[in-house]
């Protein structure tokens, strides 16, 4: 049985769909060096992506309606599927402004080892890999989403990079280009998924409104991953 969780499956989204999909490339790495034109081969589905405006994870049953990030006009999809550069399978969906620019939004569906059965388990993990990957000691909040618990983390400063958003973190220092990163993590249908976004903010915006702003546009992102039978 599917949990209503997942009603929202066969309704209208609630956050805006991608308004023009550039292009769409399969990645078979994902090198943190920015040496990444030649890991890159047209999706085979770039035209039915770009009509239906939905790409699916394969033999997962799950599926993304392509969200309309608010810093970019032409988005770039990219797809990595079966990675395990981790020492666990990670399965990536990616949104850049140009073919070859970082992500700025991603959802990563992560298989987990078996004894990872439980959310406390899998929040406990995320936790501290997040904390080697930031150098520092970010702040979690715990929340209730579309798909039960789920752990967040809010960045001021963080920028992206080739490999975000499972890598080392990079904080900007400009205050004249401002940024904000905000992650979510659930455990639901035996699996990891993490929801991240690099939002670029306006000067004057403080700290607070920042968050407010960041968590608002993720309310939005999440909501497009969605399961399909």
């Amino acid at each position: 049985m599917i949990s209503l969780n997942w009603a929202y499956a066969q309704a209208e989204p609630s956050f805006p769909l991608v308004s023009n999909i550039a292009a769409v490339w399969n990645l078979s790495a994902q090198p943190c060096n920015g040496d990444i034109g030649s890991m890159m081969d047209r999706s085979p589905d770039q035209a039915k992506i770009q009509k239906e405006k939905v790409l699916s994870f394969p033999s997962t049953g799950f599926n993304i309606r392509v969200f309309q990030h608010p810093d970019i006009t032409n988005s770039y999809l990219k797809i990595f599927l079966s990675d395990r550069s981790r020492g666990v399978v990670d399965n990536y969906f990616l949104i850049s402004s140009e073919d070859l620019s970082p992500p700025v939004a991603a959802i990563v569906l992560t298989e987990l080892p078996s004894q990872f059965d439980n959310s406390d388990k899998v929040f406990s993990a995320v936790e501290t890999l997040e904390g080697r990957l930031s150098g520092d000691a970010p702040k979690f909040e715990k929340i209730k989403g579309p798909y039960g618990d789920a752990l967040q983390m809010i960045t001021l400063n963080r920028l992206s990079s080739q490999c975000f958003p499972t890598a080392k973190f990079l904080i900007g220092s400009d205050p004249e280009d401002r940024t904000i990163g905000i992650s979510r993590f659930v455990f639901t249908q035996g699996r990891l998924v993490e929801f991240s976004l690099i939002l670029r903010l306006k000067r004057e915006i403080n700290d607070e409104s920042a968050r407010v702003y960041a968590s608002h546009i993720m309310d939005g992102f999440w909501k497009s991953f969605f399961l399909k039978y």
